[in-house]
C-alpha cells in the first residue's frame, strides 16, 4: 500500500476487479457540455456522447443496472433522507425531467406536489430561479436523474445557484443544509484559484455529507475545489461493463484520452488529513484525490432525459458529474450521513465493503514507483479510485 488511511484505520481489499480496461475507446464522440470557466468561476463536470443523441428511447445504464452493478438496498432503503444537488444556473424543466425518467425505468412520481421533490434558488426560495442555460440544464437533469437512480426513496432537492461563482455556489450549499439536507452533491470544479480555499468552510457541515467531482480531464499536479477539501468526499470514475464472472460487472480506471477521472495529490494550501498517509515521507505531503468512485466513462455511461436542450430527450452522459451523484444517491440509501467523519469514515471499511478496482490508469503522474498510485490502479488505495467502488451501503 502507498497511500490511503492512516495505520489506525487500515485499508483492507475489498473484492478485487481485475478485468483490464477496453483497449483505447475512441473519445472523438465525447462532448463537455459547459464551457471552460474562468478563474474563480467552477465548471461543470458531465460530458455526453455526440453519437447517442436525440433518441426517442433509452440508451445507456438506467436504474436497475447501477443498482445490479453496486448491489444496492434502492427498493426498501432511503425514506426520509434528503439529497441535495447543487447547480447553477437554471433548468426550468427539471421536475418535468426528472419524472420522465422515472416514468420510462418504472419508478413512482417524485414530485413538488407529494413532497419528493424541491426546487429552490440559492436563498431557498421556490422562486426567482437564475437564467436558463442548456449546458446547466443537461447537469442538472443528470444530477437529479442519478440520485433516483440510486435511491428512489430519497426526498431529491435541486438548489441552483446565481452563478457559477465559487461564493455563489458555496451559499447554495449552506442553504441545502439549512433546508434540511442529509447528504449533498456537487459535480463542479475551480481550477487554479488561489482564493478557493476561503470557501472551504461552506463545505464542511458536520452530520451532513458533502460529496465533490474530482474531474475529467485526468490525472493533474493539483486537485480542483472542492474536491481538495479534507472534509469533502472526492468521486473518481471508473469504467464499468458487463462481466462473465460472479459479480457480472468489471471496473478500471476511467482514462487513456483527452477525458479521465481526476486524481492527484492536492496543492500546499490544503494539508493532508490525519487519516491519509504515505508510503514514504514527501511522497505527496498534502491530501490525495479522491476517496471512492463509480461509473463515469461516458463510453459506458448512463440514461439521461433532457426536454430542455437542444440533444434530447434521450441521450447517454458521463464524467464524476454522473459518479458523485450516484454515490450521493447510496449515502442516502445508507441513512447513516449524521455518523460519517467525511471521507475518513471509507478508512474504516471492513473487507468486501468496496470493490477495489486494480486496472487502469488516468495520466502520467511520475515515472518514480512511489508516486504511480496517483493515477495508477492498485490494489488497496489509489487515486483514480480511492478506496474503491460502492459494494451495498455497508462502507458508507
Amino acid at each position: 500500500m502507498l497511500s490511503g488511511c492512516a495505520a489506525s484505520s487500515p485499508i483492507v481489499s475489498a473484492g478485487t476487479v481485475a478485468a483490464a480496461r477496453p483497449a483505447a475507446p475512441s473519445q472523438a464522440h465525447i462532448l463537455p457540455v459547459c464551457a471552460q470557466a474562468r478563474s474563480g468561476f467552477a465548471r461543470c463536470l458531465e460530458l455526453i456522447r455526440t453519437d447517442t443523441l436525440n433518441s426517442a428511447l433509452p440508451f445507456g445504464y438506467g436504474p436497475a443496472d447501477i443498482q445490479n452493478a453496486y448491489d444496492l438496498p434502492s427498493a426498501s432503503r432511503g425514506k426520509g433522507q434528503t439529497i441535495a444537488a447543487i447547480d447553477s444556473g437554471d433548468n426550468p424543466n427539471a421536475e418535468w425531467d426528472l419524472n420522465q425518467y422515472r416514468l420510462a425505468f418504472g419508478q413512482p412520481p417524485c414530485t413538488t406536489r407529494n413532497g419528493c421533490f424541491a426546487k429552490l434558488n440559492q436563498s431557498g426560495s421556490a422562486g426567482n430561479y437564475p437564467k436558463a442555460d442548456p449546458g446547466d440544464g443537461l447537469e442538472i437533469d443528470l444530477d437529479i436523474e442519478m440520485v433516483s437512480a440510486t435511491c428512489p426513496n430519497c426526498r431529491i432537492m435541486l438548489v441552483e445557484s446565481n452563478t457559477p461563482q465559487i461564493a455563489d455556489l458555496a451559499a447554495s450549499v449552506d442553504t441545502a443544509v439549512a433546508k434540511g439536507a442529509n447528504v449533498v452533491s456537487n459535480s463542479y470544479q475551480v481550477i487554479g484559484n488561489a482564493d478557493d480555499d476561503a470557501y472551504g468552510s461552506h463545505y464542511d457541515h458536520p452530520g451532513v455529507v458533502v460529496l465533490a467531482g474530482g474531474g475529467d480531464r485526468g490525472y493533474e499536479k493539483e486537485g480542483g475545489f472542492p474536491s481538495d477539501q479534507p472534509w469533502v468526499v472526492a468521486v473518481g470514475g471508473t469504467t464499468l461493463v458487463r462481466a462473465k464472472d460472479r459479480r457480472g460487472w468489471s471496473e478500471s480506471v476511467w482514462g487513456g484520452g483527452s477525458f479521465g477521472t481526476g486524481s492527484g495529490c492536492t496543492s500546499d494550501r490544503t494539508p493532508k488529513p490525519p487519516w491519509q498517509k504515505d508510503n514514504r515521507p514527501g511522497d505527496c505531503p498534502y491530501r490525495t484525490m479522491n476517496d471512492v468512485a463509480a461509473v463515469a466513462d461516458p463510453n459506458t455511461g448512463v440514461a439521461e432525459y433532457d426536454s430542455y436542450g437542444i440533444y434530447g430527450p434521450w441521450l447517454v452522459g458521463g464524467g464524476t458529474s454522473a459518479a458523485t451523484p450516484l454515490v450521493a444517491g447510496i449515502y442516502g440509501l445508507a441513512e447513516n450521513a449524521a455518523k460519517q467523519n467525511a471521507a475518513r469514515s471509507l478508512c474504516r471499511k471492513r473487507a468486501n465493503d468496496l470493490y477495489d478496482v486494480v486496472r487502469g490508469l488516468d495520466g502520467a503522474c511520475a515515472a518514480a514507483v512511489p508516486l504511480a498510485y496517483l493515477c495508477t490502479a492498485e490494489p488497496s488505495y489509489d487515486g483514480p479510485t480511492g478506496n474503491g467502488t460502492p459494494r451495498g451501503i455497508a462502507a458508507f
